[in-house]
């Protein structure tokens, strides 16, 4: 059985260019790049927007995907006491959920493996 002991663990990165993206343990936050991001005065707009989603103590964020529909993120999330996989599509513009599918997963597996990166669709493929 795994446990969830990746709280701690941050994941950045930049997505459309233009959206700078912080993961944290289940806690998602984003802003927009700019050239005042990372100044230190009071005029820069380095404020960050948390994701309004929340998972529960046992669910485990694998990986976040960007997607060809701008400014849309695909999270990858698995819930081992519910041995349930979730992908997430959310909309950063709006900050809402845009999608989600849902899949039973087996003990010995590991079911993000199976999400990979479209490219010529909108959104990610689930390959099983």
């Amino acid at each position: 059985m795994l446990y969830v002991d990746k709280q701690n663990v941050v994941f950045c990165d930049i997505f459309d260019g233009e959206v700078f993206l912080v993961s944290c343990g289940r806690c998602i936050k984003y802003a927009k790049l700019d050239e005042t991001m990372f100044n230190d005065d009071i005029n820069s707009h380095n404020e960050f927007t948390t994701l309004n989603i929340e998972f529960s103590h046992d669910v485990e964020i694998c990986s976040i995907i960007n997607t060809s529909e701008r400014k849309h993120i695909q999270i990858v999330a698995k819930d081992m006491k519910r041995k349930v996989m979730i992908v997430v599509t959310w909309n950063l513009e709006e900050n809402v959920e845009a999608a989600m599918f849902q899949v039973k997963i087996e003990d010995g597996t590991r079911p993000e493996n199976y999400v990979v990166k479209g490219m010529n669709q909108k959104f990610n493929y689930f390959i099983n």
